[in-house]
């Protein structure tokens, strides 16, 4: 079913009489855009500096009418503050300009991704590994025969076989902010971090690992996503598949509760080595809380297994200690994410409670 008239037409009369407005237009392509297969009509207002006429547009429900929604939300953001307020009451609902927003959030995502990975979004698994190092991303390629893509930041790999992707995000909370933004767009049923903490009790050993529960807010950047009355806590369904999979193995784990700061070299601070000691964390790291926090914001079900490189309150960490625990134990922490991944994947599969990726539109390609 056709529209009465080509939208373009209708609103190319509207700005006849503003070269601003038709200059803004046309900076936009507007006039490429047309409302096809319309069902109602709606009405935008078309605000000049001393007239104003409505315009009639036809909703199709499709991409395309968005296009002529973002265009009209770019000619209105031209107009002065108060005739935006009366236009966002009388025209446009909070739910279209949402959409509009997700929509251009989502395409700026994808192709941020591509850009810092330099991967086509095409090529990304249903299930993601997490992790600050080049080398495990280096290991899982050359151990599963793909090939490893780099961008501007992250270094990746994906194994269709495993129906697993593999990613380096670097080290700290905005690159672990940026991560769980970009791929909160993409269909990822559940994702895991594979890193490394300074263990902060006497008994741990060098080679445990550690399975937080949640984390302590230390960071700055998860206030983006939450005020900081929110815990920042992992996704339950991860963590016991994480934890079910180290009781099969006999592997040594611990429980607890992490310590997320935005500072790596605190280990000569005493002032914060006491505010560890007081808020009796068992472990340190730099992204736990932030990616906890951004993944429970965009809904994709995300834990961690942590190995404690280092036991920080006795000795930092150096070169030589950080290779030797490379060398020990980067093939079975990996191998231990797949393990994990894989079982995270029998859960859902069983509709265990813990995990959802529902999402109120933002990603609304996504299914669990």
């Amino acid at each position: 079913m056709g529209c009465r008239k080509d939208v373009d037409t209708e609103i190319m009369k509207a700005a006849k009489n503003s070269p601003q407005l038709e200059a803004v237009f046309m900076s936009v392509n507007f006039f490429k855009l047309t409302a096809l297969g319309c069902q109602r009509s709606h009405r935008y207002r078309d605000l000049a500096k001393n007239d104003v006429e409505f315009v009639s547009c036809r909703k199709t429900g499709t991409a395309r009418f968005r296009k002529v929604h973002a265009s009209l939300m770019k000619l209105f953001a031209l107009t002065e503050g108060r005739e935006m307020d009366k236009i966002g009451k009388n025209c446009f609902s909070s739910e279209r300009r949402s959409l509009v927003d997700r929509d251009q959030e989502a395409m700026i995502a994808r192709d941020t991704l591509e850009r810092y990975s330099g991967s086509k979004i095409e090529l990304f698994r249903s299930y993601l590994l997490l992790t600050n190092f080049g080398r495990y991303v280096d290991y899982y390629a050359k151990s599963r025969g793909v090939p490893v893509y780099e961008g501007a930041m992250f270094k990746v790999a994906h194994c269709p076989e495993e129906d697993i992707s593999i990613l380096d995000l670097k080290i700290g909370s905005p690159a672990a902010a940026l991560v769980a933004d970009v791929c909160a767009f993409l269909p990822f049923k559940s994702a895991l971090l594979l890193g490394m903490c300074g263990g902060l009790r006497r008994h741990y050993r060098i080679g445990d690992y550690l399975v937080p529960v949640a984390s302590i807010r230390g960071d700055g950047t998860s206030d983006f996503y939450f005020p900081p009355e929110v815990p920042s806590l992992a996704n339950f369904l991860v963590q016991r598949a994480a934890t079910a999979v180290l009781e099969d193995k006999s592997i040594n784990y611990h429980i607890g509760i992490t310590h997320t700061t935005n500072k790596r070299m605190w280990e000569f601070n005493e002032q914060f080595k006491d505010r560890l000691k007081a808020n009796r964390a068992q472990a340190i790291e730099m992204e736990c809380a932030t990616l906890f926090l951004a993944s429970y914001r965009h809904k994709l079900p995300l834990g961690a297994l942590l190995l404690i490189s280092d036991l920080p309150l006795d000795r930092a960490k150096t070169k030589e200690s950080s290779e030797v625990v490379f060398e020990k134990h980067t093939k079975e922490h990996v191998e231990l994410g797949v393990l994990i991944l894989n079982k995270t994947r029998e859960m859902l599969k069983a509709h265990v409670k813990g995990a959802s990726r529902g999402y109120e539109g933002k990603a609304a390609d996504v299914t669990a």
